[in-house]
């Protein structure tokens, strides 16, 4: 995850650059193009539907218990009503929106509190299933299974429905929080970088990630290939995933960073990568993985929620296209 990070940065940088030093000089108040995304809408309550029209008249597209398809109409107050027809043949089951289903995350917490050495205090010893009390033989006991914290960001994570602001321990990356949001496939990022504040999106449906400007306004696309293989989009918050029921072993502890006492939990996965998490009671604030030379790569998560709106993944509409050629101005 590091090394995507760094390498999206640098390159954002370069291209960043390159498009403010040349926009004036070209076509400046460029015909924007047609973004070819899906439409989706979200109710009040956060679920997103697929947009379809029916009659002249956008409808959302909501599911039965067999997974057939049906055009509902969309209520005043933006809440999903009744059904109107059946859209099977207008719409492909695959098209429609993931949305996270597990327990609602929205947690905030001061990054720098968890920034220090983590020095252990204790480990508690695992958990026993209890035995009935009687003159009678106990009856036998179903195993019971520990419930570890990770569990529950684990679900968020593999949902891809999260937005995660963070900062890490690696210093060529600064000390600005870095934002990165998915849903349905899209993915935003936003870091300062050496005094620039970059924007990179990365749009499911065309398979296009745009690069945005904010600052005057403008965006462009990325030019194909031009961070490689190495740098997908798609794997950038890989490196976040919390493979508790894939892991060999969770082995918990409490430490503490500083004045703060944190429950910890050492997961050890199946391909031998460990990575600890702690948690200030529950809320998860810092994530260590330790690398193959023994080096250890921490992050220190400032925010965390399951609260993605689809309009998070929007190009402004005010945003002008700049057509610049940046696959000749880079080689």
């Amino acid at each position: 995850m590091k090394k995507i990070i760094k390498g999206i940065l640098i390159v954002l940088l370069v291209l960043v650059i390159l498009a403010a030093a040349v926009f004036v000089y070209i076509w400046f108040f460029a015909k924007k193009p047609p973004l070819n995304d899906q439409n989706f809408i979200t109710d009040p309550a956060g679920i997103s539907y697929l947009a379809v029209e029916v009659d002249g008249v956008t409808h959302a597209v909501v599911t039965d218990d067999e997974g057939n398809r049906y055009a509902a109409k969309i209520l005043e107050d933006g809440s999903i009503g009744p059904t109107v027809t059946n859209v099977n043949e207008l719409v492909q089951h695959e098209a429609l929106p993931t949305n996270y289903t597990g327990d609602p995350v929205n947690e905030s917490t001061d990054a720098s509190e968890f920034t220090g050495k983590a020095d252990v205090v204790t480990e508690p010893e695992p958990s026993s299933a209890p035995v009935e009390s009687t003159t009678k033989p106990p009856k036998p006991t179903a195993e019971v299974k520990p419930v570890y914290r990770v569990e529950r960001y684990q679900k968020l994570f593999e949902s891809g429905q999260y937005l995660i602001e963070f900062t890490t321990s690696d210093e060529s990356l600064g000390t600005e929080p870095i934002t990165a949001a998915v849903k349905n496939g899209n993915l935003l990022m936003i870091a300062q970088y050496q005094g620039y504040n970059l924007k990179v999106l990365y749009r499911a449906a065309d398979d296009t990630t745009y690069i945005i400007i904010d600052s005057i306004k403008k965006f462009l696309k990325m030019p194909e290939g031009l961070m490689g293989d190495e740098f997908n989009m798609t794997d950038l918050t890989s490196g976040f995933s919390a493979k508790a029921d894939d892991s060999v072993q969770i082995q918990t502890s409490q430490v503490t960073i500083g004045e703060k006492t944190l429950n910890c939990e050492t997961v050890t996965s199946k391909d031998g990568s460990v990575t600890s998490y702690y948690f200030d009671g529950d809320t998860l604030v810092r994530m260590d993985t330790r690398n193959e030379d023994g080096t250890v790569d921490s992050t220190y998560i400032s925010k965390l929620t399951s609260d993605v709106p689809d309009s998070t993944f929007d190009i402004p509409s005010n945003y002008a296209y700049l057509p610049i050629p940046l696959e000749a101005l880079i080689h």
